[in-house]
């Protein structure tokens, strides 16, 4: 068994996936309006307690320079549906 092979067991990937999980957040359907994408996906870390992750949400949007970089933003965060 190689290095490679020990450093990634079935387990190890199992649980770097649970670890990475992403709460869903409906953004399809709503208002297109910038501000109020944003609004949903910081709402929905809030609601998944994950606040940590709303706070970096928050600065990465700050210095985000058009529409496109907010919406690949809140595709990192959250799971779009």
């Amino acid at each position: 068994m190689n290095k490679l092979e020990k450093s990634y067991t079935p387990q190890s990937i199992i649980m770097t996936k649970i670890k990475t999980k992403l709460p869903t957040c409906k953004l399809i359907g709503i208002n297109g309006n910038v501000f109020s994408s944003i609004s949903v996906v910081h709402n929905t870390l809030i609601d998944a307690h994950l606040h940590k992750q709303a706070k970096m949400f928050r600065t990465a949007i700050l210095n985000a320079h058009n529409y496109d970089e907010v919406l690949q933003l809140c595709f990192k965060y959250v799971d779009v549906q």
